[in-house]
């Protein structure tokens, strides 16, 4: 016993020391624990995918292949080393072959795709703005209506938030390496899912084309600003906020919104998405994860309600209002939980802020908002929210009568 009691006294005469080396240990066997959990977890999907390399298929047919863009600056420039690490392996052992490409400035994604040929299909290794660049880089390609059949888009989200990735795959409670893990299977799988794409457009020059959403106020212009504390590590989210709460807020931004009440199918609008590329669920499975899936068949086509013969007279009837608000965030019904079912009349969500907002609100909220979870997304402080077809956000520009003295 006068071991014991001697090894207890020695710590409580150290206590310092011994808190600092029980803190040190645990953090060291919990690093060890997960390491140990990711080890494990990527050998069996290893075990999988290994499973479809030792297929066999005809010898008429070419191995499959896939072109990646990858944008090497995501993740605070870690998005190479994710990707060779949870990603790469995974399609190599499939069988597949991979072109990979990096981006090195801003907006390359988007002319690659502009150019895009010879592949089966496209990878985007990178968050929300690479895929937005693709997605709108292949809308805007003049064969937009052959193209979005002969490139299906899939992500490897490797980026800062990858909230359109989190909504796909229901995955606000994994972490990097399992998310990064379950898409590219997806890719291997052949899941195949259509979502709906927005297209933005200002009052001059080309569309942008988008998945998720479009945000503009005072939250946008800090999470623009949050790379810039990149010192504060893991903070630097919370810190961006903290620090633009000192300053003066931006005021509200006055607006016209005019939009266009949801429509379940009618008449009108059949006849004005003639001439879009339509989305769909096909019924054939194909080997790729598939944004933009190929166009319906003869057979899916008999099965289709006659939406020429359904008269809406609320549809395209546009609704004006005047508004003031500190942030106006749209989405579509891709990230909207409940409102996933494709053809579904919410296919876009304003949601529009307060006029005012206190400091203390304005951080929390800037908070939740950078928490890693689908969950902090979502746009709590809201006044308004409309379910709408169409959007259309005018800003206000005052007038002001300048006096020379």
């Amino acid at each position: 016993m006068s071991r014991p009691l001697k090894l207890i006294k020695t710590l409580g005469n150290h206590w310092k020391k011994s808190t600092l080396a029980i803190v040190v240990t645990g953090c060291g066997l919990n690093y060890g624990k997960n390491k140990l959990e990711i080890l494990s977890m990527m050998r069996a999907y290893c075990e999988e995918s290994q499973k479809f390399g030792d297929g066999t298929i005809p010898s008429r047919l070419k191995p499959r292949h896939v072109t990646v863009i990858l944008n090497p600056a995501a993740k605070d420039r870690k998005g190479t080393a994710l990707f060779e690490k949870y990603a790469a392996p995974l399609l190599h052992l499939a069988g597949i072959r991979v072109s990979l490409i990096k981006t090195e400035h801003e907006g390359q994604a988007k002319a690659l795709m502009d150019v895009m040929d010879n592949t089966d299909a496209v990878l985007v290794a990178g968050g929300d703005g690479t895929l937005l660049e693709a997605v709108t880089g292949l809308c805007r390609r003049s064969d937009s209506d052959v193209a979005v059949r002969r490139f299906p888009i899939g992500i490897i989200p490797i980026g800062r938030t990858n909230s359109f990735a989190k909504h796909l795959f229901w995955a606000s409670h994994l972490d990097d390496a399992k998310l990064l893990a379950e898409s590219t299977m997806a890719v291997i799988k052949g899941d195949t899912k259509a979502v709906n794409i927005v297209s933005i457009q200002g009052e001059s020059g080309k569309p942008v084309y988008a998945l998720s959403r479009l945000e503009c106020g005072i939250f946008r212009d800090v999470d623009a600003k949050i790379q810039k504390y990149w010192y504060w590590g893991p903070l630097k989210s919370k810190m961006a906020y903290i620090f633009a709460s000192f300053k003066n807020l931006e005021p509200p931004i006055e607006a016209r919104i005019s939009w266009a009440p949801p429509c379940d199918g009618c008449s009108t609008c059949y006849e004005s998405s003639l001439t879009l590329p339509e989305l769909y669920s096909s019924t054939s499975r194909r080997w790729w994860h598939s944004f933009i899936p190929r166009g319906p068949s003869k057979n899916n086509i008999k099965n289709e309600v006659d939406y020429s013969k359904i008269v809406n007279n609320d549809c395209g009837q546009w609704v004006s209002f005047d508004v003031s608000s500190t942030n106006f965030l749209v989405e579509t019904n891709n990230v909207v939980p409940g409102c996933k079912e494709q053809g579904s009349p919410c296919s876009l969500k304003l949601k529009i802020g307060p006029k005012e907002i206190r400091r203390t609100d304005f951080v929390l909220e800037g908070w939740r908002r950078s928490a890693d979870s689908n969950e902090g997304r979502e746009a709590e402080l809201s006044n308004r929210v409309v379910d709408a077809k169409e959007v259309k956000i005018e800003p206000q520009i005052k007038e002001v009568n300048h006096v020379f003295q």
